[in-house]
């Protein structure tokens, strides 16, 4: 079963442009036929595009689009998202890759423990 609970950490220059994105996110509906999150406080989601067919990050209103600010590199779409290893973001096109260690997303309620 997917992950109850979700923590979203940033470091560096992905958390200056997508830090509103970082904290905790909690099960929701499947989107795309995928399971999604919601942020615990804010108006922010995890969701798989199927456009893309990658794992997305983004504004709550966006959930499901493939609008988002962050998402797993295209060349790297595991069945979760806390199991990726490479993550982009906006920084006004999507051509910026994290650094290794400044994204991290963990399964923290729910499943077995992973860190990535």
């Amino acid at each position: 079963a997917p992950c109850q609970t979700i923590r979203f950490n940033l470091k560096n220059d992905v958390r200056l442009k997508q830090g509103t994105l970082q904290g905790r996110y909690e099960r929701s509906t499947d989107i795309n036929e995928r399971p999604s999150w919601i942020h615990t406080t804010k108006s922010a989601a995890i969701w798989y595009t199927s456009q893309w067919k990658i794992w997305a990050i983004g504004s709550f209103s966006d959930r499901g689009t493939d609008i988002r600010g962050i998402s797993g590199h295209m060349s790297n779409a595991p069945s979760l998202p806390y199991e990726i290893i490479s993550w982009e973001y906006w920084t006004g096109s999507f051509e910026k890759e994290s650094a290794f260690g400044d994204t991290s997303v963990q399964c923290i309620a729910g499943n077995a423990y992973h860190q990535l």
